[in-house]
């Protein structure tokens, strides 16, 4: 399901909320001294990517995906990105590997032919709860070029 967004830049704030604010408003954080998700005066454009383990938490009367999309929409405003999709796993657990998610592989193919090569989820245990299999994850998404980054603790 795409999801298209296109929310203005937020510029009322004040500069060095570190870093949240600074990818706004400038290329590099003064204050940290890294690079920002802004580039070129552009939004980076980012899927979104939702998973929900149990499927008793699937389902319109359930608030999981709503919750993490909430999380990934707020922490994508604030922090200059543009979300162009989103990708959903209902009732896939934390332990599979990525390549056995129906959901992140069809991620995965939409990042191979359009240049995205942001993915936001909303905590990292989201992404995978087993460690090998989030250490794994991380070192394929690296061999991509993509970043994965959890709202809950994007550094």
């Amino acid at each position: 399901m795409a999801l298209p967004f296109s929310r203005p830049l937020l510029t009322s704030r004040p500069p060095h909320g570190c870093c949240t604010v600074c990818r706004l408003s400038q290329e590099v954080c003064t204050r940290k001294g890294r690079k920002l998700i802004k580039r070129n005066g552009k939004r980076v454009e980012a899927v979104a990517y939702l998973r929900i383990f149990s499927a008793a938490n699937v389902g319109a009367d359930k608030d999981s995906d709503r919750r993490q999309r909430a999380a990934i929409e707020s922490f994508a405003e604030a922090n200059g990105n543009e979300l162009v999709d989103e990708f959903y796993d209902a009732a896939v657990s934390g332990a599979d590997l990525i390549a056995e998610r129906p959901g992140f592989a069809a991620m995965l193919n939409r990042i191979a032919g359009n240049g995205v090569r942001t993915i936001l989820v909303e905590c990292p245990d989201r992404f995978a709860r087993d460690l090998a299999v989030q250490l794994a994850g991380h070192d394929h998404l690296r061999s991509l070029g993509v970043t994965l980054i959890p709202t809950s603790s994007p550094d």
